[in-house]
């Protein structure tokens, strides 16, 4: 899958954004096309999935084809057919064997019953610990994506209308997160028991963004380690590495670590 130069970012952002890049046009700020990244963060988490499924297979000698578009909402003909696919005109979506399969989770449990095989789950069978995966899954896009996505909407805003009081309401929110996250790592080495979930598909991108803007306490040092073994798993990795040319497009690139972003090579 190739990716848009430059000059083609904008092209591919959806209706939102090409509506805030005129907002924001107006008042002198052109540094928008970050969105083709940042608007829709829990695509990384069905990418995840996608990746982890093709590296499964890899193991087990058995071929998983999936073919990525890049799709382009720019184009009428395109953002047409999709919408025709799906008419909230959302991302992502899955389309297998011609049937629209949309929402990130939604598409990872799609993606486990039709395709994985083999024994390796991203969600547990038994039911008691498939629960724990998914409560965690909407614990972490509530309260680590969420107020995230807040501090980007705010960076987003002409200076003289952001909003210190959501700005700090947004900090004690992931603080707190932070806080519940290192208690439930407690004697685990992934966030929902043993195995690498899709709990922790939701927490990579979650955890990834959050941390450039409020960093990672270093007495929370569960979560400090588990954030490195998120970020050393070979599907996060992978899709990490997939990502870098869209950095330089994020309004939260000053917190991200040089490891994975250095703004002097942009």
């Amino acid at each position: 899958m190739s990716h848009p130069t430059n000059g083609e970012i904008e092209r591919y952002t959806d209706h939102y954004f090409n509506r805030t890049k005129r907002v924001i046009g107006k008042f002198g700020d052109a540094q928008v096309t970050y969105a083709i990244f940042m608007r829709r963060p829990v695509v990384f988490a069905p990418r995840l999935a996608l990746q982890w499924l093709e590296d499964t297979g890899r193991d087990r000698n058995t071929a998983v084809e999936v073919d990525k578009r890049l799709l382009d909402l720019g184009n009428p003909a395109e953002r047409d057919a999709y919408l025709a696919l799906w008419p909230t005109g959302k991302m992502p979506l899955l389309l297998d064997q011609g049937r629209p399969v949309p929402e990130s989770s939604i598409i990872i449990e799609h993606l486990q019953q039709n395709h994985a095989g083999g024994g390796r789950t991203l969600i547990p069978h038994a039911a008691a610990e498939a629960l724990d995966v998914r409560l965690w899954d909407r614990l972490f896009d509530l309260y680590v994506m969420t107020p995230m996505q807040a501090l980007t909407a705010d960076l987003l805003k002409p200076e003289g209308d952001r909003d210190p009081r959501s700005v700090a309401r947004a900090r004690e929110v992931l603080s707190m997160a932070y806080a519940m996250i290192e208690r439930q790592l407690e004697g685990r080495t992934w966030v929902a028991g043993d195995a690498f979930s899709m709990a922790d598909c939701a927490a990579a991108p979650s955890l990834f963004y959050a941390a450039t803007y409020l960093p990672l306490p270093p007495q929370q040092v569960r979560l400090s380690a588990y954030f490195e073994r998120l970020m050393n798993h070979p599907a996060v990795a992978a899709v990490i590495d997939q990502a870098r040319p869209y950095f330089k497009f994020y309004p939260g690139r000053a917190g991200l670590s040089r490891r994975f972003f250095d703004p002097t090579a942009a």
